[in-house]
């Protein structure tokens, strides 16, 4: 897979690889491109993996707060006594 997207990305493209999403046992592996297959071995990770590359992985700077009892939305009201965090 590597070879394949060194085709198309430089091998400094952020790439982030994603075991067990949303599980307790997930695990999240930021690197770059040219040593994807590299880290995809070191951690001995195969069957639910998630690859993602492209600038937008480096660009991530917080998480969603949509289910945050500190965020408040149309459908929700926000909780009392909590400011909502900073995005």
């Amino acid at each position: 897979m590597q070879e394949q997207l060194l085709t198309a990305y430089t091998p400094d493209t952020p790439a982030a690889i994603l075991y067990r999403v949303s599980r307790q046992d997930e695990k999240v592996v930021l690197t770059e491109l040219r040593r994807l297959a590299e880290e995809v071995r070191r951690h001995k990770l195969s069957r639910t993996t998630l690859i993602v590359v492209g600038a937008a992985v480096g660009e991530r700077r917080n998480r969603s707060r949509l289910y945050d009892k500190s965020h408040g939305h149309i459908f929700r009201g926000r909780e009392r006594g909590e400011a909502s965090p900073p995005a």
